[in-house]
């Protein structure tokens, strides 16, 4: 398994909103070792670390031997996405654990150990910028990854530029995160992508000329995808006759529905977060709109069988799907399903490809500093991860196929792969 140090902080916790945490750490033969425990919620099996603006926690052994430090910003606790820290800490533990049982990565002839330094976000950028801060300076970490939010991500990654620290974001998909930057990549798809392909489906698949709009405006996220819809539907010959915001909060959208409901369109883009998509749906059909719903990569993060009801029939893109049909993503289920006793679900996936991608190159390189990761990480040209064969060209945004999924009785199926 992979440790995960602390460096020279305290061993204490501290803080308001700091979850309780356990751990199990065994040291033998100079090495330490991070054992995953029973999670529950939120109660993540390590010791956590308070560091003033942060959360970090780790297990390490008095002396420990040469390592590869990789950082990991995730949001483990705060309300805004806590829920999913679980699944980032799970298959960023699962991607060490197999570089480590085979002895770790070898440079200059010696194999090394992978260490991951988990940082708390809390979904805040303020907050995400401090840890990264935390992480290259304190910790002297060789890249990060994570940060999923593009409102999270897009600070850090402007601060890993400055310190030439490779960034590896796995859920951000905003054109921002990586304009114009050459030390920051992703494993998703960007907007840009990701608008095109869902104006190509409605226009080309379903047959849509005339498309609605409904977004949160105050969303990096979720204003970027609408803006880019509306480019890529109407330079195809679609027109979006309703273009509707709100605010998060708001409780009455009779306004925005009945617009949309008037407008003549034949299907409603939502490209919101999961945990708002569900009673958007349900308040549009008691508004009396029956038109299908369309949503990007966020619907995935739908659990319940009542929220999937509520946008049965509907589409929405992604690029990972469980049931892919590859040898990297079966053999990634059945680990986690074996290791967890659950089913992977986007973001374990995402951060598992996102440290995969830097192993891959350290052990091409058989170099650690930064810049030759960079380097190994802008060369890629074909890397099978569990969410896709990906390669990077000229830019730090991944170019990979992206699949459309149907909400068909509670269960995501894919109907369509979508070529670049």
């Amino acid at each position: 398994m992979n440790g995960i140090d602390m460096g020279d902080s305290h061993r204490q916790v501290a803080g308001a909103g700091v979850l309780a945490m356990r751990t199990k750490c065994n040291v033998s033969k100079g090495k330490a070792m991070f054992k995953p425990t029973f999670f529950s919620s939120l109660l993540w099996s390590a010791l956590v670390v308070s560091l003033s603006t942060g959360v970090f926690f780790a297990c390490s052994s008095p002396s420990p031997p040469p390592e590869i430090r990789i950082g990991v910003i995730a949001p483990l606790t705060g309300d805004s996405d806590a829920r999913w820290g679980k699944s980032y800490v799970n298959g960023a533990m699962l991607a060490a654990a197999r570089i480590n049982e085979d002895g770790g990565l070898e440079i200059d002839g010696r194999k090394l150990k992978v260490t991951l330094t988990f940082a708390d976000s809390q979904g805040n950028p303020q907050l995400a910028l401090n840890v990264a801060r935390k992480l290259i300076a304190r910790y002297e970490v060789a890249a990060i990854v994570g940060a999923p939010r593009s409102q999270v991500a897009i600070p850090v990654a402007a601060l890993a530029e400055s310190r030439q620290i490779p960034f590896v974001t796995s859920m951000a998909t905003h054109p921002r995160v990586t304009a114009g930057r050459r030390f920051t990549f992703r494993t998703i798809f960007s907007d840009t992508f990701q608008a095109e392909v869902l104006a190509r489906f409605a226009y080309q698949d379903l047959g849509a000329r005339q498309a609605a709009v409904l977004y949160e405006v105050t969303s990096d996220d979720n204003t970027s995808l609408a803006g880019l819809f509306k480019t890529e539907f109407e330079a195809k010959g679609g027109r979006v006759v309703a273009f509707e915001s709100y605010i998060t909060g708001e409780s009455d959208w009779t306004r925005q529905f009945e617009t949309i409901r008037d407008s003549g369109a034949e299907l409603l883009f939502l490209p919101n977060f999961g945990n708002e998509v569900p009673r958007q749906a349900r308040l549009a059909r008691q508004a009396g709109i029956r038109m299908p719903f369309l949503g990007g990569d966020d619907w995935w993060g739908i659990e319940t069988g009542k929220d999937r009801a509520a946008l049965e029939g509907g589409f929405f893109s992604t690029d990972y799907a469980l049931d892919l049909d590859s040898p990297q993503n079966k053999k990634f289920v059945a680990s986690y399903r074996e290791r967890y006793k659950e089913d992977p679900n986007d973001n374990a996936a995402h951060i598992y490809d996102a440290l995969g991608l830097i192993f891959k190159v350290i052990a091409e390189q058989g170099r650690v500093d930064s810049e030759s990761i960079r380097d190994g990480l802008a060369g890629v040209r074909n890397y099978s991860g569990v969410t896709g064969t990906m390669r990077f060209q000229g830019s730090g945004d991944p170019v990979k196929s992206a699949q459309i999924i149907q909400v068909t009785g509670g269960r995501f199926i894919v109907v369509k792969t979508m070529a670049p």
